[in-house]
């Protein structure tokens, strides 16, 4: 059936500039006829989207892909422009250049959906499977440090390596995952890295849950930890032997960057007892601003592991050899501490005194 439209004579093109491509006009002695083809996008008319139109079918049965793809080609097979086509469904010119390249390859058969499942499905090796699961029970890790490590220290143990994403369905699918309640709060923007091993040390105070005061250095570069220690007491004088401890097994840092504690920094102003000895042995002592924590944020960071990880160990130094030698670090691309510390480690160099 057709539907027809009696215009003016005289008129050429409806589907012309300012017209839509879908309009052509054809002659019929003394009244022109315009047939609308309704692509799928055109029709709203609810009586003329079930009739079939030149050969084209209403907007209501080119709603599935296939009849899409159908319509596309009768338009060619009636010498339609592709950019008229494209216009009309209004969809790219490649997609109507793929389509008929299909059809002119397979016939009809071409245009026929198929299913974008793969053929196979991907299984994680159970070996795999149960490294995951026995490192996020024994450390409590996330898909990306269990990700680091079967990367960088698992290689002789599963022949398969999973990404975070898969760790991640595992852990759901054993009902190990413990989302966070909101987004973690993010401190400053401007990150930085000292070049070498014992270039930087940061250093801070904190109080455990044990009512103790944890005195710390940590190397900048590598996250390595030369020495921690637990008193009652934060004072300057045990955070200066610590210092000559580590000093003593692992040689002098360039500088060391603390916060402005009163440990050292005097509220008075005056030099503190632990500036007086860095400069004594050459070494720069730099202070964080006030109320800039992010500027020590690598020992931040190591309190908050200490907090959240500690509990598994029976002694304070257990935990600092686990952090040392045990633990990959997201900072240094998953590596220990330790390796990434004595590998990029220039020369000793001891202080007496």
């Amino acid at each position: 059936m057709r539907r027809c439209l009696n215009i003016w004579k005289g008129s050429k093109n409806l589907g012309g500039a300012g017209g839509h491509p879908c309009l052509r006009v054809f002659s019929d002695s003394a009244v022109f006829h315009l047939m609308v083809s309704y692509p799928p996008t055109c029709v709203s008319d609810k009586k003329s989207s079930n009739l079939e139109l030149d050969g084209c079918v209403g907007v209501r049965q080119l709603g599935s892909v296939l009849k899409r793809r159908r319509w596309i080609v009768r338009r060619k097979l009636e010498d339609w422009k592709t950019s008229d086509i494209a216009a009309a469904l209004r969809i790219d010119e490649r997609t109507v250049y793929r389509w008929w390249s299909l059809y002119r390859k397979y016939g009809w058969e071409g245009l026929a959906v198929r299913s974008k499942a793969p053929h196979t499905y991907w299984r994680t090796p159970q070996a795999t499977v149960e490294l995951i699961l026995k490192l996020r029970r024994k450390w409590n890790w996330g898909p990306c440090k269990i990700e680091g490590y079967l990367k960088n220290h698992a290689l002789g143990e599963v022949a398969v390596i999973a990404g975070h994403t898969t760790i991640h369905k595992i852990l759901n699918q054993h009902g190990l995952n413990n989302p966070i309640s909101k987004p973690r709060k993010v401190w400053g923007k401007r990150r930085f890295q000292r070049p070498y091993s014992n270039n930087l040390w940061q250093s801070d105070f904190k109080m455990t849950d044990s009512d103790e005061w944890m005195i710390s250095f940590l190397d900048d570069h590598s996250r390595f930890v030369p020495g921690s220690e637990t008193h009652y007491n934060p004072t300057g004088e045990h955070a200066i032997h610590l210092l000559k401890n580590c000093i003593r097994q692992y040689g002098k840092p360039d500088q060391i960057l603390t916060d402005q504690g009163t440990q050292f920094h005097p509220a008075r102003g005056d030099l503190s007892t632990f500036t007086e000895f860095c400069s004594g042995n050459g070494i720069e002592h730099i202070k964080a601003s006030i109320r800039r924590p992010s500027t020590i944020g690598k020992i931040e960071a190591f309190h908050k592991a200490y907090d959240c990880e500690s509990w598994m160990f029976k002694t304070h130094q257990q935990f600092i050899h686990y952090w040392n030698y045990e633990r990959p670090h997201q900072g240094i691309g998953y590596q220990y501490p330790a390796n990434t510390y004595f590998r990029d480690l220039k020369t000793l160099t001891d202080v007496s005194g």
